[in-house]
This record gives C-alpha cells, sequence and structure tokens, in this order.
C-alpha cells in the first residue's frame, strides 16, 4: 500500500515538473519570440525612416534651388498683379522642372494654402491639400 501511495506522489510530482517546465518553456520562447520580432522591426523602422529623411532632404534642396532663382522672388515680391507675373513665374518654373526629370509639377502657394503660380494651370487659384495654412488669429493678439 505505501508503495502504490509513493507511486502515485511521484506521478504527480512529475506531472506537476512537467507541466511547470512545460510552462516556463513556452513563457521563455514567447518573451524571445517578442524581442527577435521586436529587434527586426526596429531594424525596418531605422531604414525606413533614413528612406524618408533622405526623401525630404533632396525635396528640401529642389525647393532651396527653385525658391533661391532671384527673378523668382522679385516677381513674388512684386505680388501676382503684375502684368507679366504669370507669364514669367511659368516660365520661371517650367526651366526649373524640367531641370529635374523626376519632377511632374511646381506650384507656388501664398500664406492662405491659394496656389499663385505653377507649372499646370489647373492647380492655379487652387486650394491645394497639404499646405500648411497659420491659424485665424484674432487682431490684437
Amino acid at each position: 500500500m505505501r508503495q502504490g501511495l509513493h507511486t502515485s506522489i511521484r506521478l504527480k510530482l512529475t506531472l506537476l515538473v512537467i507541466g511547470a517546465l512545460s510552462v516556463v518553456s513556452y513563457l521563455y520562447a514567447h518573451r524571445k519570440l517578442r524581442q527577435e520580432i521586436h529587434a527586426r522591426l526596429s531594424v525596418i523602422v531605422s531604414d525606413r525612416q533614413k528612406l524618408v529623411l533622405s526623401y525630404i532632404h533632396q525635396q528640401q534642396e529642389r525647393v532651396a534651388l527653385v525658391a533661391s532663382r532671384p527673378r523668382l522672388r522679385q516677381l513674388l515680391a512684386e505680388g501676382a498683379a503684375a502684368p507679366s507675373f504669370a507669364e514669367e513665374t511659368r516660365r520661371i518654373l517650367e526651366d526649373a522642372r524640367s531641370s529635374a526629370a523626376v519632377v511632374r509639377a511646381i506650384w507656388v502657394a501664398d500664406a492662405n494654402g491659394r496656389v499663385i503660380a505653377a507649372t499646370e494651370d489647373c492647380v492655379l487659384r487652387d486650394r491645394r491639400p497639404g499646405i500648411a495654412r497659420e491659424p485665424h488669429r484674432p487682431s490684437g493678439s
């Protein structure tokens, strides 16, 4: 009878140990897998961030090249009411567009987001989505 009791206790302890080891193994493997996934995703995010920052830098350089044209700056300072504004700005923007093969269109917007000069007629006097606008501030603030 004692032997049967010892065997029963040994069997229960063995099953308990096996169960505990299974749970610990599962938790360890789960944690390692999550760490591996996190590490891989971090590498991907870092790589994509570099690509996006490089693209932004490239676009800023292109904008600077267009914005640095003295005649364009002079025309913009004079305002869109100048008689030759539309023709001259289009010519300048077309010249800038043709110098970069990947650029499809160029437009210049005022502080309200209204397009005042463009390489394409369809965007003139249009509000383009994505152009930041200053929030309206009441006078006296």
